[in-house]
């Protein structure tokens, strides 16, 4: 009978032993896979803020390039294409002088409408222009657009 009651402790302390460790893997197998989700997690979370971050960058180049390319357009306009018309207006002048005859009034007229086609030209560099509204402001710069627009 002995014999018997030692096998029945030794399979108990094996059943025993043997429930530790399976409870034990299943445990380290719980915590793992614990620990992976809250990885994937915080991964997710890293790739999200990073993909804002980066589509916020993007936005911002973009804009930027199409301020500066309107800066180009308006310093374009304003240099070359007023700088032109005005000497145009100049010359026409000078035919006017030069002629002396009151019957010029279609030239006094081309040179009006010149002198509106000027302003409006410089008008529209303004506008292109983001400098406006920072060296003026936003109100001025939205008083001058709208007076543009009622023009």
């Amino acid at each position: 009978m002995d014999k018997i009651n030692l096998y029945t402790t030794l399979i108990a302390i094996v059943g025993i032993v043997s429930s530790i460790i399976v409870l034990w893997f299943v445990l380290s197998v719980q915590a793992a896979i614990s620990k992976f989700s809250k990885n994937t997690l915080e991964i997710t979370e890293k790739y999200e803020s990073f993909e804002q971050s980066m589509k916020s960058q993007i936005l911002e180049a973009e804009v930027e390039s199409q301020e500066n390319t309107f800066e180009l357009i308006s310093k374009e306009i304003h240099d070359n294409i007023s700088q032109s018309l005005s000497l145009v207006v100049i010359n026409l002048n000078n035919l006017l002088l030069e002629e002396d005859n009151s019957d010029n009034s279609p030239l006094k007229y081309v040179i009006i409408q010149l002198r509106k086609v000027i302003e409006d030209i410089n008008n529209l560099s303004k506008s292109l222009d983001s400098d406006l509204i920072e060296t003026h402001g936003l109100v001025a710069a939205c008083q001058f657009e709208c007076e543009r627009w009622n023009r």
